[in-house]
């Protein structure tokens, strides 16, 4: 679960960040575009708030699991199902790494 959560926030924080995205907004939004400059921080991430963002998932995971936690290292996992249904990685490449200060 823990897992999935900072996949949901990589993901969010990727597309939010995108010039793409800004200008859905801007375009859905017009004239009412800048009355997101109240959350465009929390919408439109920087390297900051990622920053940020791991260092506190690093304190969390200590706290639910009485672990120190020194490193992070998320990474995405290709899998596919072998002959006898047991799911394989084909392919493994690491999302972001993480260590503590």
């Amino acid at each position: 679960m823990l897992i999935i959560f900072w996949i949901v926030y990589y993901a969010i924080h990727s597309i939010l960040a995108s010039t793409a995205v800004k200008h859905f907004f801007r375009k859905k939004l017009g004239k009412y575009f800048n009355l997101l400059n109240g959350v465009k921080g929390d919408l439109f991430n920087d390297s900051l708030n990622a920053a940020s963002f791991m260092k506190w998932y690093g304190n969390y995971l200590e706290a639910t699991t009485s672990t120190r936690i020194n490193k992070l290292e998320v990474s995405i996992l290709e899998l596919a199902y072998d002959g006898e249904g047991r799911p394989e990685v084909e392919q493994e490449s690491t999302l972001v790494k993480w260590n503590r200060p």
